[in-house]
């Protein structure tokens, strides 16, 4: 029994280039996008221990990936990580 491990070119992996936030105040929703390269195929977003799924984005593309933060998330700094199918 053989097992074979095939590892993506770091082109095709997301990139993560700049963050922005957009307060709705009519909703009081944060709503953070991450901008950057090949995020089209992310199923889930790590901030700190916290996981977003895909059925949370609120719209998904190539360059970008929006959501509502969740509530449980207190102010302060955390690493941000995007995984791919």
């Amino acid at each position: 029994f053989t097992t074979y491990y095939r590892s993506l070119p770091n082109a095709f992996l997301p990139q993560i280039t700049s963050l922005s936030t957009n307060v709705n105040s009519v909703f009081n929703n944060e709503i953070l996008t991450i901008n950057g390269q090949n995020l089209t195929n992310a199923n889930q977003i790590l901030i700190g221990t916290t996981i977003i799924n895909a059925n949370n984005f609120i719209s998904n593309s190539i360059t970008a990936i929006s959501f509502k933060i969740p509530s449980s998330l207190s102010a302060g700094t955390y690493p941000i990580s995007v995984t791919t199918n």
